[in-house]
C-alpha cells in the first residue's frame, strides 16, 4: 500500500519540481533517495532500503533539524531548508518538499522489518560517486547541487574545483556512510 501511495506521490513530484526546479533538481541525493525507496517497496528491497539509509538518512536528518529550528526559532540553522520558508515558492511546491521528513521514518521502519543488507554501503558508494560526477559535470555553479562546487561559490582560489569533487568523493563514503554503515549493521 504505501508503495502505491509513494508512485502517486513522485508521479506529482516529478512534473512539479521539474517544472519549478528544473530536471537537475533531481540529481540531488535526497531525491535520489526516494526514488531508491519507492523502488525498493515495490521489489521489496532490502539492499535498495538499506542504500538509501546508509547514503542519505544523515543527510535527511540534517535537513530535518534545519527545517525544525527554523519553523520553531524562524531563524535559520544552517540553511538547507531554508527554501521552505521562501514565499516565491508555493506552498504546494514547499508541501512536496516534505518527503524530507517521511524518508527516515520509513527507512527505519523498514530496516527494522528487512534487516540491514551489509552490502548497500558499497553500492551506495557508487552511486555517490555516478551522481557526484553527473553534478558536477551537468549542474550549474549557483545550484550547488550536492555541494559539489563550493570551493567556486566562496571563492576559494588554492582549492581547484576537480580537487573538491575527489574529496568529498572519497570523504562522504569515509566519513559519513561508513559510520552510518557500522551503525546499521550493528542495530539492524
Amino acid at each position: 500500500m504505501l508503495e502505491i501511495a509513494l508512485t502517486i506521490f513522485i508521479l506529482i513530484l516529478i512534473p512539479v519540481y521539474t517544472k519549478t526546479y528544473g530536471i537537475k533538481n533531481f540529481l540531488w541525493f535526497s531525491d535520489i533517495g526516494l526514488f531508491q525507496t519507492v523502488l525498493a517497496l515495490w521489489l521489496k528491497s532490502s539492499l535498495l532500503i538499506s542504500m538509501a539509509s546508509v547514503g542519505i538518512l544523515v543527510l535527511e536528518l540534517i535537513w530535518c533539524v534545519d527545517f525544525f529550528f527554523r519553523l520553531v526559532t524562524k531563524r535559520s540553522l544552517m540553511g538547507h531548508a531554508d527554501y521552505m520558508f521562501d514565499k516565491n515558492l508555493s506552498f504546494f511546491v514547499r508541501c512536496l518538499s516534505l518527503f524530507h521528513i517521511a524518508l527516515p521514518v520509513i527507512w527505519i521502519i523498514f530496516l527494522a522489518d528487512w534487516g540491514y543488507d551489509d552490502r548497500a554501503f558499497y553500492f551506495q558508494t557508487c552511486v555517490v560517486w555516478g551522481v557526484l560526477v553527473l553534478t558536477y559535470f551537468f549542474t550549474d555553479v549557483e545550484e550547488n547541487i550536492n555541494w559539489v562546487f563550493v570551493p567556486a561559490l566562496h571563492h576559494w582560489k588554492r582549492l581547484p574545483s576537480s580537487v573538491w569533487l575527489v574529496t568529498i568523493m572519497i570523504g562522504y563514503p569515509a566519513f559519513v556512510m561508513f559510520p552510518i554503515h557500522l551503525l546499521l549493521e550493528k542495530i539492524f
